[in-house]
C-alpha cells in the first residue's frame, strides 16, 4: 500500500505517544487469520478446524492482549484494536460455523477486556469488516475458483455499495480508533462491510 508522505505525517500526529495493539492485521495473525476460513457447517466441522480457528482466531488474542495490558497499565493506558468480521455475532453466514463463531468470540473478548480495563484508560474496540480486497483473498479466489474474474464478480455482487473495502479503510478506522480523536469509545464493535449487513 503506497502511503503519501502527507497522509503519512497525518496519521502519525494523531498517533504521537500513543501505545495501540491491533491484533489481526495484515501480516502475521492477519494473514493466517485471513488464509483461514473453513468452509464448515457444526456437522462438517472436524477438532482439528474449530482447534485451528479457536488457535488462530482468538487463542492468539488472549496472549496478546494478556502481555500487553500490564504494559499499557504501567503506561497509563492504551488501545486495543481486535480485528474480528461480520460474518460473527452480527450475522450468520452459512458453511462459516467456526468462523463466525470464532469471531464473534472476539468481540466477547473485546467487550470483557473493555469493562475490566476501562478504569486504567485502556479502550478495547472490535473492527468487524466484510470482504476487503487484499493479496490474501485473491489467492483465495485463485484456489478456490475456476475463473477468477467470475470468483470476483460473485465478492462485488454481494457488496450492496458495489465493490471491495480497501485495506486503506480498514487502516482509517484503526488510526481513528487510536486516537484521541475515540478517546471516549470502548468495547464497540465496528462493522465496515459497505452496507452488507443492511
Amino acid at each position: 500500500m503506497e502511503v503519501s508522505a502527507k497522509k503519512r505525517q497525518a496519521v502519525e500526529g494523531k498517533l504521537a505517544g500513543k501505545v495501540a495493539l491491533v491484533t489481526g492485521a495484515a501480516q502475521g495473525i492477519g494473514e493466517a487469520t485471513a488464509r483461514i476460513v473453513h468452509h464448515v457447517t457444526i456437522l462438517d466441522c472436524s477438532e482439528k478446524d474449530w482447534d485451528t480457528a479457536w488457535n488462530v482466531n482468538i487463542k492468539i488474542i488472549f496472549f496478546l492482549c494478556k502481555q500487553a495490558i500490564p504494559n499499557m497499565m504501567a503506561n497509563g493506558g492504551g488501545s486495543i484494536i481486535n480485528m474480528s468480521s461480520v460474518v460473527s455475532s452480527i450475522k450468520g453466514v452459512a458453511n462459516r460455523y467456526v468462523y463466525g463463531t470464532t469471531n464473534a468470540a472476539v468481540i466477547g473478548l473485546t467487550k470483557a477486556i473493555a469493562v475490566d480495563f476501562v478504569d486504567k484508560n485502556i479502550r478495547c474496540n472490535a473492527i468487524c469488516p466484510r470482504t476487503i480486497d487484499t493479496p490474501s483473498l485473491q489467492e483465495r479466489m485463485k484456489a478456490h475458483s475456476t475463473s477468477k474474474k467470475m470468483e470476483y464478480e460473485t465478492f462485488i455482487a454481494r457488496q450492496k455499495m458495489g465493490g471491495m473495502g480497501k485495506p486503506e479503510e480498514i487502516a482509517s478506522l484503526c488510526t481513528f480508533l487510536a486516537s484521541d480523536e475515540a478517546a471516549f469509545i470502548t468495547g464497540k464493535e465496528y462493522v465496515i462491510d459497505g452496507g452488507w449487513t443492511l
